[in-house]
């Protein structure tokens, strides 16, 4: 007879807690103790994400304008830029 043991693999840096904090102690069990896997939809109301960036490139090219880093990225820069002396302080130069 085979016997199938499984060994838990316990997510860190705070997880335990911060899991906790933003969705609740019954969910965050779910998913720390049982493994639940969530879909992205989930994670934002789970509000372990803050939003799902769509539409993107999946080749691998970091550089297209089309990757999840040029999305991100940008916009990131935009958000910086529009802060009060961005213009002094967020540019990045060449």
């Amino acid at each position: 007879m085979f016997s199938v043991s499984r060994i838990a693999i316990v997510p860190e840096f705070s997880s335990s807690v911060l899991f906790v904090e933003a969705m609740g102690l019954a969910r965050a069990n779910n998913l720390l103790l049982m493994g639940k896997q969530i879909n992205a939809n989930e994670a934002v109301s789970d509000r372990l994400v803050t939003e799902i960036v769509r539409n993107c490139d999946q080749s691998g090219d970091c550089f297209d304008e089309q990757s999840i880093g040029y999305k991100v990225c940008n916009d990131l820069d935009n958000q910086l830029l529009s802060l009060a002396h961005a213009d002094k302080t967020a540019k990045v130069r060449n």
